[in-house]
């Protein structure tokens, strides 16, 4: 394991003050999913989706009816996960061939938060960007239309 390489970048706001962050640059990279088969999520599923689906890389769906893919827990997540580091990303693509919006949902979980629109429209797909914010949180962000 590598040991992160820190810088500090100083960024004008809307303000014109200085804002400071400190960011780290790992030397590493981890690669989480691993795609061999999508996996077709037709109609919403009563139990969220299993860690293996999420880190599967793909869904597809040609449902109909709109579905809601629900996530697996922040929790059982970040648990699948062995020798993770805050700030480590996966990413999940949707393929939306069906007539209906396929949703992402955190399933009521406080500890996963969505960024920005977690539907995708009839015919198209997304790729959403999952990021490990703390050692009991998960973000995810939209990162293609």
């Amino acid at each position: 394991m590598t040991t992160p390489n820190f810088k500090l970048q100083r960024d004008v706001v809307a303000d014109n003050t200085l804002s400071t962050a400190v960011s780290s640059v790992y030397s590493r990279a981890q690669i989480v999913s691993r795609v061999t088969t999508p996996n077709a999520v037709n109609a919403t599923p009563a139990d969220p989706i299993a860690t293996s689906v999420l880190f599967g890389g793909i869904i597809t769906s040609t449902s109909a009816a709109a579905v809601t893919v629900k996530l697996p827990t922040a929790a059982s997540t970040i648990a699948a996960l062995p020798g993770y580091k805050v700030g480590d990303t996966f990413s999940l693509s949707v393929v939306n061939t069906g007539p209906n919006t396929v949703t992402l949902s955190n399933n009521g979980d406080a500890n996963i938060t969505a960024v920005g629109v977690s539907g995708v429209l009839t015919a198209t797909s997304a790729t959403f960007l999952f990021t490990i914010t703390s050692p009991t949180t998960l973000s995810y962000y939209r990162a293609t239309a």
